[in-house]
């Protein structure tokens, strides 16, 4: 029972931005109540690079952290310099151990 409850929570999540706090997101807030209400967005994403290849987030999801032998961090104008616009948000950039090493 408790998880149809939460799914009828999720159905009417909304953020919220007062005017003099950060947005935050209203659980228990009827669907069109009053407020500066807007949908709700993904943070910007960083470019992941594994061994040289790009992948995405549900790739990076299944990298154990077992199998990770170094991660770097590129920001700003470092990221856009080496893999263009697409790294506008950073580029985390990581090296996996040798295929020997993880097992």
């Amino acid at each position: 029972m408790l998880p149809l409850l939460l799914l009828g929570f999720a159905a009417s999540a909304q953020t919220t931005t007062p005017t003099d706090a950060a947005p935050r997101i209203g659980l228990n807030k009827p669907a069109g109540s009053a407020g500066n209400t807007t949908g709700v967005k993904a943070k910007p994403a960083p470019l992941y690079v594994v061994d040289g290849k790009i992948i995405d987030a549900f790739q990076l999801s299944a990298i154990s952290p077992d199998q990770i032998e170094k991660v770097d961090v590129l920001k700003g104008t470092t990221a856009i310099a080496r893999y263009g616009e697409k790294a506008k948000d950073g580029a985390i950039l990581i090296t996996l151990k040798p295929a020997a090493a993880t097992k």
